[in-house]
């Protein structure tokens, strides 16, 4: 992330690790069934349909962790500044100065993960969701120390 002058990074924050446990489960699952066929090679069983279980169980997992590893979250003392995508690049800056309200939303599951919600307003407009943040009451503590406090 490219940093304007006099600015400098306060928060870092990401995709929660949440996100992946899924996508295991659904590869184990291929997996076993293609160990499965493999073992049936023997009784007519064929080797491409062993193949394209192993793609179908591996293609979401693989999905998954790239979306994990590219998509990143910045409070810095200027702006709040949101990256994500795989082959192409999605870059969304907040000014900090026009943040009007911060919400955060969490399930069942991301309560007990400590994953979260968070939609930002800021002026008229609706920031995208950021969904599936890692410690989002810490990412939003940044935030509200970082925004600049408005004259009475």
């Amino acid at each position: 992330m490219r940093l304007n002058e006099n600015e400098e990074i306060v928060h870092e924050s990401g995709l929660h690790k949440y996100v992946l446990y899924f996508p295991i489960a659904w590869a184990g699952l291929f997996s076993l069934s293609a160990l499965g066929q493999l073992f049936s090679l023997n009784k007519g069983g064929s080797i491409g349909l062993v193949l394209m279980t192993l793609v179908i169980g591996l293609t979401p997992l693989a999905y998954a962790f790239l979306k994990f590893k590219t998509t990143r979250y910045y409070v810095t003392n200027q702006r709040i500044r949101l990256e994500a995508g795989i082959l192409s690049r999605d870059l969304k800056d907040l000014p900090l100065n026009k943040v009007n309200s911060i919400e955060m939303q969490q399930g069942l599951l991301q309560r007990m993960y400590g994953s979260g919600n968070i939609q930002i307003m800021v002026g008229n407009d609706k920031a995208p969701a950021l969904r599936n943040l890692n410690d989002p009451e810490n990412f939003i503590e940044h935030v509200s120390r970082t925004i600049p406090k408005k004259a009475a």
